[in-house]
């Protein structure tokens, strides 16, 4: 489960070290963040989730001399920038977003525990696919926002620009949606012995 970055007390040496360029900062901040920016742009059904991150990391590479915060508000940063990002390839793109969701990601949507994780698995069945394609654009962005890329329920209000109420209704009704949709595969499936 991704629970955000850990640099702990390291985080601001690393990225004063990276603000001067040096690569070895620059590896670090890529291992830390990386995976759940392409896992984010996986599960919005990008393309090519990896160019993405590649523009998400120059972007950042323009912007960092300007960022001041705590390894939190870098996260935040990172995934306003990614949004940003999606934004311009939905706008030019005439595919459909697909939106992946893990089957233990909706075991903790049915126990109604706080939903933060990494989402990954390429076989997720279509009847789930299917469920997390219903919602509404906006209950796809914070669903995606808070169970791949991991971010808190204020994080991903800054990253929406939307206040943590409007976060926490469309994340409510989201999950609610998708309970309703699995609800109902599962009673049209027969077990047999």
């Amino acid at each position: 489960m991704m629970t955000g970055m850990s640099l702990g007390k390291s985080f601001e040496s690393v990225l004063d070290a990276a603000k001067l360029g040096a690569d070895w900062a620059w590896a670090v901040l890529y291992g830390e963040i990386a995976g759940p920016v392409m896992g984010f742009f996986r599960s919005r059904g990008l393309a090519d989730p990896e160019e993405a991150a590649g523009d998400v990391f120059f972007e950042l590479a323009r912007g960092l001399a300007d960022f001041e915060g705590t390894e939190e508000s870098f996260r935040t940063f990172v995934f306003a920038i990614a949004y940003r990002r999606l934004l311009v390839e939905n706008r030019f793109s005439t595919r459909r977003s697909r939106t992946l969701l893990a089957d233990r990601v909706l075991d903790r949507l049915q126990a109604d525990v706080d939903v933060i994780g990494v989402v990954s698995a390429p076989d997720i069945p279509r009847e789930v696919v299917r469920a997390f394609s219903m919602l509404t654009p906006e209950q796809r962005d914070v669903l995606s926002l808070r169970i791949v890329a991991g971010l808190s329920v204020e994080q991903v209000g800054e990253v929406l620009n939307r206040g943590v109420k409007k976060v926490k209704s469309l994340q409510r009704r989201g999950m609610a949606r998708v309970r309703a949709q699995i609800s109902q595969v599962d009673e049209g499936f027969s077990y047999e012995s």
